[in-house]
């Protein structure tokens, strides 16, 4: 039985977006957050899908990049802004923990090991 590229790509999509999912379940549990502290996670992974949105559209109207697969549509596959989106909810949670628990110093140390 032979499978398409598509088909495989897509089962790949579907199971990184489940992934994505998992992990930000596993952060809203473990941190302990309060239904209004994820949905503010929640909130945030959108206003940054919606930026890198707009980010990527002003960019190909620029000429700075583009996306070839997409054509003139200036932006890539929506499910990346979805991941995008789902990650940083998922860190806004940690990053909430970690104030919340060890106040500046934790902060600190997450936003670096962030960027380390």
């Amino acid at each position: 039985m032979k499978t398409s590229l598509t088909s495989c790509r897509e089962v790949s999509l579907a199971r990184g977006r489940l992934g994505r999912l998992v992990v930000f379940v596993a952060c809203a549990y473990f941190t302990r957050a309060p239904l209004a502290r994820v949905l503010a996670g929640v909130v945030s992974g959108a206003a940054v899908a919606g930026f890198g949105i707009a980010v990527d559209v002003l960019a190909h109207q620029r000429g700075w990049w583009r996306y070839p697969a997409v054509g003139d549509r200036g932006f890539g596959p929506l499910v990346w802004y979805a991941g995008a989106g789902i990650g940083v909810s998922g860190l806004s949670l940690i990053a909430w923990r970690a104030d919340r628990r060890w106040g500046l110093t934790g902060t600190i140390v997450f936003l670096l090991g962030l960027a380390a």
